[in-house]
């Protein structure tokens, strides 16, 4: 029999609400029962280029801190309709991405990507002028939670707006430092984070992103080189988060 994992656990259960409206890129007003709270939005970016978020599920955390301005966060969203049961979640707070990660690391449930384990885990270490996610053993780790698009089915009820993805300079440094890293024969990862079912993340078309031969050519080097790049899909409800599944990517 194997060994039976814990999930992460929600303290307390996550509420559900109906998004209002979004005001600005930081604040959602959002109906639970019969109030309008104010509630964080914990990603500035757009999320999955969905054109208006109002009447959309989601679920919210709450927090006792007095010094915050908002006393909810807005930690999934929904593209099921109010009244369904049983609804599919899709995690946005990518704050929280990395803490989901690590806890489920030191569970031992990422065997494809350590077969052999790990033993020391040291969060936000530098290599050059890049600071990367994770340093595990004598391996760098980043974790990238991409929201812009959605790799999954969008209902076709559901209005989509066409933007371009903008990668930030941030992004290109960390492929340069990793490809310096892999030089010296080390180990490094990339990993994708969904916090929904997803089938796979898929590299945008040069047509959806800004800089994309820039980034295309540095992402190939490091690949040639031996960047390893995975995918973890985690599955949520308003009492736990888990991990759904891990495969890897093929970036070439």
């Amino acid at each position: 029999m194997g060994k039976k994992y814990i999930p992460y656990k929600f303290s307390p259960n996550l509420l559900e609400g109906v998004i209002q409206e979004r005001i600005g890129s930081f604040i959602m007003m959002v109906k639970h029962k019969n109030n309008i709270l104010k509630c964080h939005c914990p990603t500035m970016c757009s999320i999955g280029n969905i054109k208006n978020l109002k009447n959309r599920p989601c679920l919210l955390s709450h927090s006792s801190d007095p010094g915050r301005n908002t006393q909810y966060t807005v930690e999934a969203i929904s593209l099921d309709s109010v009244n369904t049961k049983n609804k599919k979640w899709i995690g946005i707070n990518q704050t929280k991405a990395n803490k989901y990660f690590e806890y489920f690391l030191k569970q031992g449930r990422f065997k494809q990507i350590f077969p052999n384990g790990v033993k020391n885990v040291q969060r936000e270490k530098f290599f050059n002028s890049s600071k990367f996610d994770f340093k595990i053993d004598d391996t760098f780790l980043e974790i990238k939670t991409p929201l812009h698009f959605l790799s999954m089915k969008i209902p076709k009820n559901i209005e989509i707006k066409k933007t371009k993805l903008s990668p930030g300079n941030r992004l290109l440094k960390h492929f340069k430092d990793l490809m310096n890293y892999l030089k010296l024969k080390k180990r490094a990862i990339m990993v994708v984070i969904c916090m929904y079912d997803s089938d796979g993340f898929m590299r945008e078309s040069k047509e959806n992103c800004y800089k994309y031969d820039e980034v295309d050519k540095i992402a190939k080097e490091c690949n040639e080189l031996g960047l390893e790049t995975y995918q973890v899909n985690l599955k949520m409800n308003c009492k736990e988060i888990d991990v759904d599944k891990v495969f890897k990517l093929n970036m070439k």
